[in-house]
């Protein structure tokens, strides 16, 4: 039997013996019909192919790559990643050695032998990792290695982004539902408000629940017109990438009745305590005046000074509301604001090479806002803020109005 492609090989018969049981040994050599012209008559003929086995060095796996996976062991969660490779047509190929070397070894290790193209790396840590693999036939023979440079996150990788926010609003309270986050590390859900209907994001918006339980995917609030945005978060206390946000343009309390609404910005004209005015905006002073910098050379910057800002601040609004009478009245609070770092200008980089992006915008610094004014974050500037009085008696109320910074 012969193709175009292998011709069969030949032998000449030796000998024929008969065994037991019906069954002959065969004793033949190795038959090559062009010996005679390639030793008598000197021609250089091809050698004659009798079979589709590669021959010569053994080619190297063709590319090789890492995905990384949560899984449980007792009531802990670790990392791991799988390591897979792309294996060559060689036939030859039985086997495939895979080699790591984790953040801070100094050389190789062995990770496994087997004849799958997938091999696991267990309880992996973040760092940069340096993994191998190489094919292996059942003769012994080695190829090449394929080598690569992975950076592996492990329990640091952001949980997944939420997917779907669902709004009801019934009887003044508002529920908002998700998707439950599938990750095994997943701890909590934040979730954080902005009285705006366009425009918000994570970074203007203020936290009213830090916590949601992660066995939990609802949350119930008083109803307020605005966007509601929400974010998981995992036990190593890394946020989603993204947060998921839902819009309600139903109104909280339909059984009062709002008689006063006092406006500010951008003039702020009421009393400032550590706090000042810059571009219609309320923002924490220095915590030291000019008359007490040494020199100015030890000066960060203007708004800096070189104690940093006050750690709190007040602002006393410049109007007093007498609703003629006194009885029980309800204040709420419409607050948009932000953080940033007052050391992001230019004046205090020491190189642009230190300098990761031009925008330099703490996106995932930690905020709280009360809902009667006050603050309490290092640096905020205070765009607006409007307080609504909602009376359901005609009894006398005075009320002054002060926001904390």
């Amino acid at each position: 039997m012969s193709s175009l492609v292998a011709e069969a090989q030949l032998f000449r018969v030796v000998s024929v013996a008969e065994k037991e049981g019906g069954r002959y040994q065969v004793t033949a050599a190795e038959h090559d019909p062009d010996k005679y012209a390639r030793v008598e008559l000197g021609l250089n003929l091809p050698e004659r192919n009798t079979s589709l086995i590669p021959t010569g060095p053994l080619a190297a796996p063709l590319n090789i790559g890492a995905e990384e996976y949560l899984y449980r062991t007792g009531v802990s969660v670790l990392s791991g990643a799988s390591i897979s490779i792309t294996p060559g047509n060689d036939a030859r190929a039985s086997l495939y050695e895979f080699e790591v070397m984790r953040p801070g070894e100094e050389d190789f290790s062995a990770l496994s032998t087997q004849a799958s193209v997938t091999a696991d790396l267990p309880d992996t840590l973040p760092g940069e990792y340096q993994i191998r693999a190489r094919t292996l036939s059942i003769t012994g023979q080695r190829s090449p290695w394929r080598s690569a440079t992975v950076a592996l996150q492990g329990l640091l990788r952001p949980p997944a982004d939420i997917t779907d926010l669902r709004i009801t609003v019934n009887a003044g309270q508002l529920t908002l539902w998700w998707p439950p986050v599938p990750d095994l590390d997943l701890d909590h859900y934040e979730v954080r408000y902005s009285p705006a209907l366009v425009g918000a994001t994570w970074s203007n918006a203020q936290t009213v629940l830090d916590r949601v339980s992660g066995t939990v995917n609802t949350a119930m609030l008083p109803a307020r017109r605005g966007t509601y945005l929400v974010r998981a978060v995992d036990t190593s206390g890394v946020y989603s990438l993204n947060a998921i946000s839902g819009t309600s343009e139903i109104a909280d309390l339909d059984s009062y009745n709002a008689v006063e609404i006092v406006d500010e910005a951008p003039a702020w004209a009421g009393v400032r305590d550590s706090v000042s005015e810059v571009v219609g905006q309320l923002q924490l002073d220095s915590a030291e005046n000019m008359a007490d910098w040494a020199s100015l050379s030890e000066v960060i910057t203007m708004a800096y000074g070189t104690a940093g800002l006050a750690q709190e601040g007040w602002y006393y609004a410049a109007e007093v509301v007498d609703m003629g009478h006194v009885y029980t009245a309800r204040l709420t609070s419409e607050i948009l604001a932000f953080g940033y770092d007052t050391l992001g200008s230019m004046a205090s980089w020491v190189t642009l090479a230190s300098i990761d992006r031009l925008a330099d915008v703490d996106q995932h610094a930690r905020r709280q806002l009360c809902c009667h004014g006050s603050m309490s974050w290092d640096h905020v500037a205070l765009h607006r803020c409007r307080e609504t009085h909602r009376c359901p008696s005609d009894r006398h109320s005075r009320i002054a109005r002060r926001y904390r910074l």
